[in-house]
């Protein structure tokens, strides 16, 4: 956990989400067999509220955290060990605990865009899930560039040449 929690839950009081906020820690906390402290941690991050806390009070006016959505985290969950990836409860804590901010939103949605963008050795889901579980911020890898007319777009972070070439 880290130092600006109070920061993180002022901001959250402030947004008029404390309840919604509550709900979110515990079905983290329940779906993830994690303590309420390190749910709610990885919550702060995953949606961007840690970023804010330890912004700057001017920066914080440009940092958007994300409001939780107890329902679209729950889907998320529940997608996640039971769709295609099948994470057991070990593979979820460390998928989440490694990157919070692509599992805890919206992965079903990352996990086709990796797949569309994978090179071919890794289209195979079983291929891809394997590697995922070796190194979960696999799931951000929507870009391609040695794919298509586009070529170099800038997004080496979530590139497939730039994650082959770490």
């Amino acid at each position: 956990s880290f130092s600006s929690m109070s920061a993180v839950q002022e901001g959250i009081d402030e947004s008029g989400n404390r309840e919604c906020w509550k709900e979110s820690v515990a079905i983290l906390t329940k779906s993830a067999a994690m303590d309420e402290n390190e749910a709610e941690a990885l919550l702060a991050d995953g949606l961007n509220w840690k970023a804010w806390a330890k912004a700057s009070p001017f920066m914080r006016k440009y940092a958007k955290p994300v409001q939780p959505d107890a329902e679209k985290l729950k889907e998320a969950l529940c997608w996640l060990k039971e769709g295609p990836l099948e994470l057991d409860q070990d593979q979820l804590q460390y998928a989440l605990r490694d990157s919070p901010k692509v599992f805890l939103s919206s992965p079903e949605d990352k996990y086709e865009k990796a797949l569309a963008a994978a090179p071919k050795k890794f289209k195979d889901p079983s291929v891809f899930r394997d590697m995922l579980l070796i190194d979960p911020s696999v799931l951000d890898c929507y870009y391609n560039c040695d794919v298509g007319d586009e070529g170099c777009s800038s997004e080496c972070g979530n590139c497939w040449v730039a994650y082959e070439r770490r």
